[in-house]
């Protein structure tokens, strides 16, 4: 079902996410602030580490530092810093602890360094830096192979106080407590949930330009399905690649402290000199420029001083930047010289995402913890010669034994031993999993997403459909039955019923699907009902048929009863391209709303369609979740494009017709760093052939003060037609890029929108049954009334506000073409050239 894909998913990507400083239970953890004993402020560059190791880090610019290692040889913890008094302290090791450090001035001796940002030695340094990133970038190598271990924990915060506070499930929950520990990062409490362990080869190519994945070891707690969820347990997806311009985490393009252009957005600052491996070593540390709003790090690096390489990196979501339910976000990044030419690779690399509903750091409402820790155990540089690499077109490959190896095999592969706390997570993760209060728990969670409240085998909804009304039916009461996977994982059936008030029909429809293979998508599916429909509508689910847009309605629906079968066999040939095979009967009643008058002023009844269709849809390096018996699209860098031939079939039922109808749709969301993220859709078509209009292209219009971004707000339903056109639609998601730089409306992290939406099209002499055209006797049918040809571009605009509440969104629209009809002869201004449209999603 799409909503448990949806939940699987929302965990895995918070557990795709993934982490610094890993958080498994044997690590020495610490953190703190150094301030100055006179004046009490944070010291910032202030370097504190364990003593006589290379582990440490320095305090950011009011003193804060957090520090987190598995090594074991030293348990002394200093701070020092020129001009101030050092200190140090003894830290117990395997345990979490808050130290601050409070240094004494040295007065009449070396006066305390003064750091200063933009300084040429600096500049210098990142001048070199940037020209040495292409030959220093693992990822503009040749090839490479490969071998990465990955661990990753998803936990939940604040969870130790909640259930304390609640007696009944305090006491059932009690074996849990030994497993709750401390975030080094925020210094709350967490409990693992879930834990994934995965052994995976990395291919990387330029010619040919690819890279995959393939995971040959997989264990993950608390989860039947392991084939789905192993995909993302690997190291392809999130990738945190510094050297690229943007971090792109969730669709949110991060500039990196190496970009092209980083001066721009960042004070840099040299705090030392090291000796690192007997190479001379600098470490930078760098922060954002006061009114950039574009999403940035702080933190600091070290830069080997001979290749102008990253050695190290350790860097955090700066608290200003413009990015929802992320309260942290902490990356670590590793390289090393390997090879006899010492090429530059990955070494390790973590990523921590602390992802809450508040992000307050006073918050006690629960929190996800993603933490994924990855480190390169091989590397090979030379060709890469693996048949099925080559061949495949997908991105990450699922060994089938993938799941099936032994304890033995996981000793042998771990980087370092896992401890017996850690192990005791994947027994913790089943009992939660089997437990009746996370059940329940689950299940409505489930429905909240999916619109099915599934009961044993059995599930009731859509939820969301039980009740809605139009101007045709009048209130509408609907209810729904379907068989869920614990009834067959093979074949699913879904039924409903509904009755209307005032037409006081009774409606009703279903559905049967089969699955001959879930990867690749193997699927006939079998429908048919008799109920009513808006033609000319969007997409968008919460437009029509619901609660929502029943509440949220502007009152101008014109719905037709229709009868309709469909049967459509879905084949996926390979990740990219996909067919739909399909034959489907339809029949559309005439009603007082839409009427359907011949020239010859009789009233039809009904027309019918029997059509059969193939659609092609082509994607690439597309990230796909696979559920029982749906196939969810998530996101790709590149265009989707959709191709669909239909014709249409005379002589099977009455009143039926034969054409031919070609439409193209293409889709690409990309990011326009540090202009945001754009959407553009494109749809086109050609018909074929003498049709009434009920088969033309009735363009898009949206009763509802519900946006939907593939209807026109400014357009009534039924108002223009076409036989050829094409729509263009672009938006443009500023992200906050000129509110984060006004004071106060910063903090609200308010983002701008822009959308431009465009139709054009033609109607043939013989398909053209507008009532004011003389020429309108040679359709079958005449239009309705305010129904026309759009002879001339129609346009409208749109500037919007988002992130309201980190949920809502207000777009104001206005219609700049066609704003004027001609009734008897008079212009007349149409009833829409402005629209407020409000939408809720919640986006990172």
């Amino acid at each position: 079902m799409i909503g448990k894909a949806v939940i699987r998913i929302t965990l895995v990507a918070a557990l795709s996410i993934l982490a610094t400083f890993s958080s498994y239970a044997q690590s020495t953890k610490v953190k703190g602030r150094v301030t100055d004993s006179e004046t009490g402020e944070g010291i910032p560059f202030c370097s504190v580490y364990f003593k006589n190791t290379t582990i440490g880090i320095s305090t950011d610019m009011r003193g804060y530092y957090s520090l987190e290692t598995r090594d074991t040889t030293s348990s002394i913890l200093c701070a020092s810093i020129l001009g101030y008094e050092p200190l140090e302290t003894r830290v117990r090791k395997h345990s979490y602890k808050e130290i601050n450090f409070i240094l004494k001035p040295i007065h009449n001796s070396i006066s305390p360094a003064i750091v200063k940002p933009d300084n040429s030695r600096m500049m210098w340094i990142m001048e070199q830096v940037g020209k040495n990133r292409d030959r220093n970038n693992p990822e503009k190598l040749k090839q490479y192979t490969g071998d990465v271990y990955t661990r990753m924990e998803l936990d939940l915060s604040n969870i130790a106080e909640s259930l304390q506070s609640i007696p009944y499930l305090g006491k059932r929950f009690d074996f849990f407590s030994e497993y709750i520990d401390t975030s080094v990062i925020s210094g709350r409490s967490y409990l693992p949930v879930m834990m994934a362990e995965t052994m995976s080869k990395k291919y990387h190519s330029l010619s040919p330009a690819f890279d995959r994945e393939v995971i040959e070891a997989s264990r993950i707690s608390g989860v039947d399905e392991n084939n789905f969820i192993s995909q993302f347990t690997g190291n392809t997806h999130l990738k945190t690649n510094f050297y690229d311009n943007f971090i792109d985490i969730f669709d949110n393009g991060i500039v990196s402290p190496v970009s092209d252009g980083a001066t721009a957005f960042y004070n840099f600052f040299l705090i030392d000199s090291l000796q690192i491996e007997g190479r001379k070593t600098w470490k930078i540390r760098f922060r954002p420029k006061r009114l950039v709003a574009t999403p940035a790090f702080n933190g600091e690096m070290n830069i080997d001083a001979q290749d102008f390489a990253i050695r190290s990196i350790h860097a955090s979501l700066h608290k200003q930047s413009n990015v929802n339910w992320m309260r942290d976000i902490v990356i670590d990044e590793e390289f090393a010289p390997v090879g006899e030419d010492s090429t530059w690779f990955y070494k390790s690399s973590h990523l921590y995402i602390d992802l809450a509903l508040v992000v307050g750091e006073s918050s006690k409402l629960y929190s996800f913890i993603g933490d994924r820790h990855s480190e390169w155990v091989s590397v090979d540089m030379g060709p890469i010669r693996d048949k099925r690499i080559l061949r495949s077109e997908d991105i990450v490959i699922v060994d089938d034994d993938a799941s099936l190896m032994d304890e033995e095999y996981w000793d042998s592969i771990r980087p370092y031993p896992i401890t017996e706390k850690e192990e005791g997570i994947y027994y913790m993760a089943e009992s939660i999993k089997n437990h009746p209060v996370y059940k329940v728990g689950y299940a409505f969670l489930v429905a909240g997403v999916d619109g099915f409240l599934d009961i044993g085998k059995i599930g009731f909804g859509p939820l969301m459909q039980i009740y809605s009304s139009n101007n045709l039916e009048g209130k509408r009461v609907q209810m729904g039955l379907r068989t869920s996977t614990k009834f067959s994982r093979k074949f699913r059936a879904m039924g409903y019923m509904a009755y209307g008030t005032e037409d006081k029909e009774l409606k009703y429809g279903g559905t049967f699907e089969y699955m001959f293979s879930r990867n690749p998508t193997r699927k006939l599916s079998i429908s048919a009902k008799r109920d009513v429909i808006q033609m000319g509508r969007g997409t968008s689910p919460f437009t029509s048929g619901n609660i929502l847009s029943s509440t949220l309605t502007r009152g101008h629906q014109k719905m037709s009863p229709i009868d309709e079968v469909i049967i459509q066999y879905d084949h996926e040939w390979n990740a990219g391209i996909n067919n739909s095979f399909i034959f489907r009967h339809r029949r559309i009643y005439s009603n007082e709303f839409v009427p359907m008058i011949t020239p010859d002023g009789e009233i039809m009844k009904s027309v019918a369609a029997n059509e059969i269709g193939i659609s092609t849809r082509f994607s690439k390096k597309e990230t796909v979740t696979r559920a029982a018996f749906e196939k969810r699209y998530l996101h790709t860098r590149h265009p989707v494009v959709k191709i669909d031939i239909t014709g249409g079939v005379k002589g099977i039922t009455q009143g039926d017709f034969n054409y031919l109808k070609i439409t193209l749709d293409s889709k690409h969301k990309f990011n326009t760093p540090p202009f945001g993220s754009a959407r553009l859709l494109v749809n086109a078509g050609k018909i074929f052939g003498k049709v009434p209009y009920t088969m033309l292209k009735i363009h898009e219009g949206n009763s509802s003060y519900i946006l939907d971004r593939s209807a026109f707000s400014c357009i009534d339903f039924y108002e223009f037609a076409s036989d050829t056109w094409i729509n263009v639609n672009y938006e443009q998601n500023f992200k906050g890029l000129f509110f984060g730089v006004i004071p106060l409306v910063r903090d609200l992290k308010l983002r701008e929108l822009f959308t431009f939406k465009a139709a054009w099209g033609t109607v043939t002499r013989h398909n053209d049954g507008t009532l004011s055209d003389p020429n309108a006797r040679e359709a079958l049918i005449l239009f309705p009334e305010g129904m026309t040809a759009l002879k001339k571009p129609y346009i409208e605009v749109s500037a919007g506000i988002g992130n309201i509440l980190r949920l809502f969104r207000v777009d104001a629209v206005w219609r700049l073409t066609h704003r004027y009809n001609n009734v008897n002869g008079v212009p007349t201004k149409v009833n829409r050239c402005f629209a407020v449209n409000i939408s809720m999603k919640a986006e990172f």
